[in-house]
């Protein structure tokens, strides 16, 4: 038995390359195991009658729990089936017995989760709450609408973000604005931001890390400086010898002026404040300095959302600088 399976795992999965007839003759030696049922189940589950097959499968896993090859080929005739709770019930005891085959069980779950007919069954089926973050990550990266991923979210009644939910929404957010839907990964992140004001230019002005990335502020912490949120706004060190993104946030501007200033600054002599298209295209690369104002203009194409970093900025001789940033503000500028 043990031979014949070592013969289909090489024979990548296909079930010729097992000796069916021998191990059906040795079932009287060990009338207990799985594998004859499996493999005869492998063996007509392409053409054959799928009644017989799945009680093949079934008689395997009662006489095998465990039986990796019964589950996947049972998961495999209940997707087929469209017989969502079954198989969101195999997918989530393979999840356990195969951690290195997540890929290839959330597709499977990705696909009933995203067909019209199994939808809504296979929301409600999914207990494990890693495979629904799983999930929500997978919808957004194949490209789900902001719609579909909100929709996902909502019907999982007792889904907990955890403790880096700032990471889990970006990780949402991140794909929409990848593929240029900024006004729906602008909805998603609201809706998780409900305090955040939609007529601002910046959020968190104050740099107080009430709200999360993309649209809010992301702190970065490296070999060549960091930053993090304090209660006297934006604070860190840069090393001064390479350059280091300290702190980025993406912005919806409309075309038009802008100015940006900051204000209870200390010791940023060496730090700019660089603002590109998110397409294509920078705006602005300026030293911050308290009470400058520094004016820019966003085009009126191929500019529909940008981003926004404050950087440490290389100097000769270079010295290390620990700064505060207490304030930013983005405003239409005189201009217009």
């Amino acid at each position: 038995m043990q031979g014949a399976t070592i013969a289909f795992l090489k024979g990548r999965g296909d079930p010729n390359a097992v000796d069916l007839p021998q191990i059906r003759s040795k079932l009287s030696l060990s009338p207990l195991e799985d594998e004859p049922f499996t493999f005869s189940a492998a063996r007509q589950f392409e053409g054959g009658d799928p009644l017989v097959v799945e009680q093949y499968l079934r008689v395997a896993l009662l006489r095998n729990p465990r039986s990796r090859e019964a589950r996947i080929y049972l998961l495999e005739l209940l997707v087929d089936q469209r017989r969502a709770a079954e198989a969101i019930e195999q997918i989530e005891v393979l999840s356990v017995l195969m951690p290195d085959r997540r890929g290839f069980l959330q597709s499977n779950l990705l696909y009933l989760a995203t067909l019209p007919e199994t939808r809504e069954e296979t929301l409600l089926s999914l207990k494990d709450q890693g495979s629904k973050a799983l999930l929500l990550r997978n919808l957004a990266n194949a490209g789900a609408s902001a719609s579909m991923i909100l929709d996902t979210y909502q019907s999982f009644d007792d889904f907990r973000l955890g403790e880096d939910s700032d990471a889990m929404i970006s990780s949402w957010v991140s794909p929409l604005i990848r593929s240029g839907d900024y006004d729906g990964a602008k909805r998603v992140w609201s809706f998780f931001h409900p305090s955040a004001k939609s007529e601002l230019f910046v959020y968190d002005s104050a740099f107080d890390g009430r709200l999360g990335p993309p649209f809010g502020w992301k702190v970065y912490n490296g070999r060549n400086g960091y930053a993090r949120f304090s209660e006297n706004g934006l604070v860190g060190e840069f090393f001064g010898r390479r350059r280091a993104i300290l702190a980025d946030q993406t912005l919806l501007l409309r075309p038009g002026s802008f100015a940006v200033s900051f204000a209870n600054t200390e010791d940023t002599s060496a730090l700019r404040v660089k603002i590109d298209c998110l397409t294509a295209g920078n705006l602005m690369n300026e030293q911050i300095e308290q009470a400058v104002v520094l004016n820019f203009q966003v085009p009126s194409n191929g500019c529909e959302a940008q981003n926004l970093q404050i950087i440490g900025w290389p100097r000769e001789p270079p010295r290390t600088v620990s700064y505060r940033i207490g304030a930013i503000e983005i405003g239409t500028s005189s201009s217009d």
